[in-house]
């Protein structure tokens, strides 16, 4: 079997594995890509793993590998790159599966971005515009835990990772002699430092922020939507179900809204809630109810929720998006590298609140030295009009 003359291994006993990884650990880069299901579990089950290095392609079925050690040790090796597009679902499966990520990471969609190329670019549509080739998409939404695999799915995910190598050394020709490379290291640091936090129950302390409408509650209930959406993260990886089996984000607002204003839990009002599904009262009902009635004593920060801009601010938020859609086409980069539109509505909150710009990650660095001085002179001209 083999791409484009690029011979095609099917990996399918341990031993076969380890001697790849061990001939991989020379390498300098490798590329790799996962094929998973993850329709009914929190946790992404992986049903095929693709590597390429510059010989061949690899394609490694998880199903047959009894021991993972020397894979392990491959991946946070610091002298290897590994190669990926759109890599932070791959990233959560390497996290949850191997509990290790890459040491060193090159994600060819975050590259393509500062090279210019757009946005969010698909890896079809990266392949097309560099290497002029098109693609097999037909074989998705394949049932990838299902054995024998298919001729057309092993082709599929070979595809995949075939042209990764090259088109990682040609973005990296189009930004080696720019300041570019500096910037897309930092991202693609904050994406595994991103992952890894997803797995840290501290994190989870703050997972209230992200709650639309959650800056509406009083203090009480925003301690009880903190320790909800605390339970369900412990909980859905407890059972490996999606987040939303177990309670959806309106659920938790409106548990913590209704119980926030109450010195006591009735748990006959619980049970009342039109809010809430039938299955939430039936299956989690007891264990929400002693959640409310002894929620645990962390720390909120009211600092953290989005409420929304006044309409000065608003105006300025207008201003400074055209700014940054005017510096990233002079630096030839995709907008939405240098400032999202919630990054810049952070920086207003604070603004509003305390008089200064706070420039924390990820806007601090090189983005606070591009978007400054022009931020600086909107809010002086609009705010002392």
């Amino acid at each position: 079997m083999s791409t484009d003359e690029h011979p095609v291994h099917l990996i399918e006993t341990t031993r076969d594995f380890n001697q790849c990884c061990q001939s991989w650990s020379s390498q300098q880069s490798l590329a790799i890509d996962t094929e998973f299901i993850r329709t009914n579990t929190f946790y992404p089950k992986p049903g095929l793993l693709q590597f390429a290095d510059t010989r061949a392609i690899y394609l490694v079925d998880p199903l047959c590998i009894e021991d993972w050690s020397g894979f392990i040790e491959l991946l946070q090796s610091p002298s290897l790159l590994w190669v990926l597009h759109s890599g932070s679902e791959d990233l959560v499966l390497l996290q949850s599966f191997f509990k290790a990520l890459p040491s060193k990471l090159f994600d060819t969609q975050i590259a393509a971005a500062y090279a210019g190329l757009g946005f969010s670019l698909s890896y079809q549509s990266l392949v097309q515009k560099l290497q002029n080739v098109d693609l097999p998409k037909g074989e998705t939404r394949s049932d990838w835990l299902r054995r024998p695999l298919r001729s057309s799915q092993l082709h599929y995910a070979a595809s995949d990772v075939r042209y990764l190598l090259p088109i990682h050394n040609m973005l990296l020709d189009t930004l080696s002699s720019t300041p570019k490379t500096d910037w897309m290291a930092g991202d693609m640091t904050a994406l595994l430092h991103t992952v890894a936090d997803s797995e840290d129950p501290i994190a989870w302390q703050t997972l209230y922020a992200a709650i639309s409408g959650a800056w509406h509650l009083p203090n009480r209930g925003l301690v009880l939507l903190q320790a909800l959406c605390i339970w369900r993260e412990r909980e859905a990886r407890k059972q490996n179900k999606p987040r939303l089996w177990l309670a959806k984000d309106n659920e938790l607002l409106a548990i913590a809204a209704r119980f926030g204003i109450c010195e006591q839990i009735n748990h006959k009002e619980f049970y009342a809630m039109d809010d809430l599904s039938d299955q939430l009262k039936r299956i989690y009902g007891k264990a929400l109810l002693r959640l409310l009635e002894t929620p645990p004593a962390n720390e909120v920060d009211r600092d953290l929720l989005p409420p929304p801009l006044s309409n000065k601010y608003r105006r300025l938020l207008k201003e400074w998006r055209q700014i940054v859609l005017n510096r990233a086409g002079e630096l030839n980069i995709a907008p939405e590298l240098l400032a999202r539109k919630r990054w810049l509505q952070d920086l207003l909150r604070v603004y509003e609140k305390c008089g200064q710009l706070n420039w924390v990650v990820p806007m601090k660095g090189w983005r606070q030295r591009i978007l400054q001085k022009d931020f600086e002179c909107t809010l002086n001209r609009t705010l002392n009009a």
